[in-house]
């Protein structure tokens, strides 16, 4: 679709297409600024959450993309946001470009931009590496929070849903119920594992298969079976991808406090280094970090079997 100008936006130039969606690149002649303008084809779902949509206007946090309006346009809908210069993580990991070694950072980048939304009593439903864009200064940014193509999509027959982006949905979403808290935490198991193991946790040759696998297969941690902290990370991403909500970390409070810890291992086991070069770490260090391993997987372990 060639657009000129809508309203005040002006000079557009198509820089995307996702899933019921083309992306542009425009100018905001009102308020002199770059924006990005998300165009939603027109389906029933599209129309049911325009309301749902605008509840994330003006939400400010160096981690989220902002949404400054949110426009009816003909039959479409318009969702306009900061335009970000940046690449997404997916281009990152499927370039190599991504260091596992910065796995944790990036990990609590996200949950700072979560918690903003959790503060607002909103949630963010649609994480996937292709929504995590690393701007210029290398920070991690949500974009298309509230955005996801699946939330009722089987009352919307019509909207087919290509299969690669099933990977990183949540069982209650396979099964058709609305996103939580939980849902982004299980979709952040899944970059979490794709990071640090190499492959996604789950797979299968069709939109079925992949599907059955995310409501009843548990993924395979082997690979790890090399790192001094094979249980911590297990466990770890265990709780993440656990198949019932209840089973994953209770807030991002809890969650953020769990990788602290872990990070604290990572930095003071002297023969640890999965994903880096060895570092010669102090020995007075070890037995604190021994300790600390201890009481995590105790605590992880405590954690599952209570729910």
């Amino acid at each position: 679709m060639d657009i000129k100008q809508i309203n005040q936006y002006e000079a557009f130039h198509k820089i995307g297409q996702g899933i019921g969606s083309i992306i542009y690149k425009a100018w905001d002649s009102e308020y002199n600024r770059r924006v990005a303008i998300k165009m939603l084809y027109p389906n029933d779902s599209v129309y049911r959450d325009f309301e749902k949509i605008s509840e994330y206007i003006g939400i400010e946090h160096p981690n989220l993309c902002t949404v400054y309006s949110v426009e009816k346009y003909e039959d479409s809908i318009l969702v306009i946001t900061d335009y970000i210069e940046g690449e997404s993580l997916q281009n990152y990991i499927l370039k190599s470009k991504f260091r596992k070694g910065n796995l944790f950072q990036l990990l609590k980048e996200i949950i700072a931009g979560l918690t903003e939304l959790y503060k607002n009593n909103l949630v963010h439903g649609n994480i996937k590496p292709s929504n995590i864009i690393i701007n210029n200064d290398k920070r991690p940014i949500l974009t298309d929070a509230g955005l996801s193509p699946f939330e009722d999509f089987q009352k919307s027959p019509e909207f087919v849903i290509p299969y690669d982006a099933y990977h990183y949905l949540s069982p209650e979403q396979v099964l058709n119920e609305s996103p939580t808290e939980k849902s982004d935490f299980f979709s952040l198991g899944t970059i979490a594992y794709r990071i640090m193991i190499g492959v996604l946790p789950f797979e299968g040759e069709n939109e079925e298969q992949l599907s059955d696998a995310i409501l009843r297969k548990q993924p395979d941690y082997d690979t790890l079976k090399t790192s001094p902290l094979k249980g911590v990370y297990s466990l770890f991403l265990g709780k993440l991808l656990a198949k019932s909500p209840d089973d994953r970390f209770t807030d991002t409070n809890e969650l953020l406090a769990t990788i602290n810890e872990i990070e604290l291992l990572d930095n003071n086991i002297e023969e640890y280094a999965p994903f880096r070069s060895k570092q010669n770490n102090p020995r007075k260090y070890l037995t604190v970090s021994i300790l600390a391993l201890l009481f995590i997987i105790l605590w992880m372990v405590a954690t599952l079997s209570n729910q």
